[in-house]
Formats: C-alpha cells, structure tokens, sequence
C-alpha cells in the first residue's frame, strides 16, 4: 500500500566550539534547539511552517544512528558512525597539486567521507565546523523524515546581528 502521508521535521541546533569537540569526544549533550515540521499529504502540506524551541539530547555512541521523540517532547538524536573498519585515504600535497579539478572532484567522488560528527570539528582539525544529516522512519502509515543541521554558535549569533 503507498503511504500518503508524510511528516518532515527539520531540526536546527547550534553549538559552541566546546560542544562540538566535547560531542566529538563522546560527551552527551543537553540542548535548546528548533524543530519545523511540516505534514504533506496528497498534494498539501501544512505550510507556512513554525519553528518549534525543543530540548534536545545529542549522543555520540557506536551503533545505529537514530532519531526519537520523548513523551515529554524531546528529541534524543544518536550522530552517524563512522564504519567500523573505515580507513580515510588520502593525498599528499604534492600529488593533490597535480591533479586538475576534474579529477580533484571526480576523487571526491570516489572517495567520499562518511558522516560523523568529525564533520564537527574545526577546519584545521579535519572538519567543517558543521554536519547535515537526513534519517528516514517507515512506519505503517507514514513517512517520517527529520533533517538534522547542526552548526557552529557563532553563524546563529552573526544571523541575529545582521538582522
């Protein structure tokens, strides 16, 4: 039977440097966050959506990735892992530098890195300072979609102030 009905929750969660490394780490964390959801169903949806403030419980702990909501409305997000026998590879210097941009990309391509919050860690320690990620729940009669975007403090502290 095709599902109909489809519920998308976007999340947005900001931390402080301290956070994300101390999330890298391990470390659970307890925040404030904002979900949207946003129902679809044949053809309508239940926008505008409004963002929603909810607390948040981040893990970091080997196993399967996942997304809950509490009875007490809040979410507990566990990050993606990386796989167990993962080995990044990687290019020296120099051979990065005589490869053209097509191959640079095409590299990437064939390469890619996983998702995990190493994705969180500061550019100079491997990262990019922010992770995006989208986990899908088939249930009975609905889809339940939640993207999650977690970003540095700091670029939600520059939005308020160029507002």
């Amino acid at each position: 039977m095709k599902k109909n009905v489809a519920l998308c929750v976007s999340h947005s969660l900001f931390l402080t440097r301290k956070q994300r490394y101390d999330l890298h780490g391990g470390k659970t964390l307890k925040i404030i966050g904002a979900s949207m959801p946003v129902w679809f169903c044949r053809g309508s949806t239940s926008e505008p959506a409004e963002e929603v403030f909810c607390k948040y419980t981040i893990h970091n702990k080997k196993g399967d990735s996942f997304i809950r909501r509490t009875k007490n409305n809040t979410y507990i997000i566990n990050l993606p892992q990386l796989p167990e026998n993962y080995q990044k590879l990687t290019l020296s210097d120099e051979d990065w530098r005589k490869l053209t941009e097509k191959e640079r990309s095409a590299w990437y391509e064939t390469n890619p890195e996983p998702l995990s919050s190493i994705k969180l860690l500061d550019l100079k320690d491997g990262g990019c300072e922010m992770l995006s990620f989208k986990l899908q729940q088939d249930l009975e009669n609905v889809t339940i979609i939640h993207l999650v975007l977690i970003k540095r403090m700091e670029d939600l502290m520059q939005s308020l102030i160029a507002s």
